[in-house]
């Protein structure tokens, strides 16, 4: 370790993890891909709802590939298809990645479901945030930016709608906690309109 003088830092070659939250159908995926060299990661099947002038290289499962098994056929893409062509990765969205990785927990320790076997148990939640950043930890070493997508969900508080981070668990605050930037999209009018700076109403960052 060594102490750097504000004159020798340098944030040329950092790359940047962020969240971009929406409701459905305001444009998450549309603006992602405006990213430098965006490779898409659709875990939604979700790129034939964007025009089609915005579209750009996309992985997606095979349709016919059983719900069970579809994260570990993107993680197989990942980990073996040359990607130095791309310099950011699209995550879309956080909601299904957790999704697709919940049986993948219970089937790794019958104690991270409940007793029907399919819903998780508090011990099952910890594995899913510990599974999630797992993957967030190989994404971070393939040293590329990283755009999470991710849905918003509106609570009512003392009439008060109040928009926060559609993620279970303890990996919304962990999400929130770590990425360099954390942004709500809404609409202002006609207008979309991007927010960093956090407020009572949405989380931002």
């Amino acid at each position: 370790m060594a102490i750097k003088s504000k004159k020798e830092l340098s944030f040329d070659n950092k790359k940047t993890e962020m969240v971009i939250y929406s409701r459905p159908g305001y444009g998450k995926t549309t603006l992602a891909l405006s990213a430098p060299k965006p490779l898409l990661i659709d875990f939604e099947d979700g790129i034939g709802r964007v025009e089609a002038c915005y579209h750009d290289t996309t992985m997606q499962a095979e349709p016919t590939l059983p719900q069970n098994q579809k994260f570990a056929s993107f993680m197989n893409d990942l980990e073996n298809e040359d990607l130095s062509d791309y310099d950011t990765i699209i995550v879309d969205t956080v909601g299904k990645v957790l999704e697709l990785l919940q049986p993948i927990v219970i089937a790794e320790n019958s104690q991270n479901s409940q007793k029907d076997g399919k819903t998780l148990s508090l011990k099952g939640y910890g594995a899913l945030a510990e599974k999630f950043k797992e993957f967030r930890i190989f994404l971070k070493g393939l040293n590329k930016n990283i755009i999470w997508l991710a849905h918003a969900n509106e609570q009512t508080d003392n009439e008060i709608v109040k928009v926060r981070l559609l993620i279970p668990g303890s990996t919304r605050e962990t999400l929130l906690k770590d990425v360099d930037l954390c942004a709500y999209l809404e609409l202002q009018g006609k207008e979309r309109v991007l927010n960093f700076t956090p407020t009572e109403r949405f989380d931002a960052k």
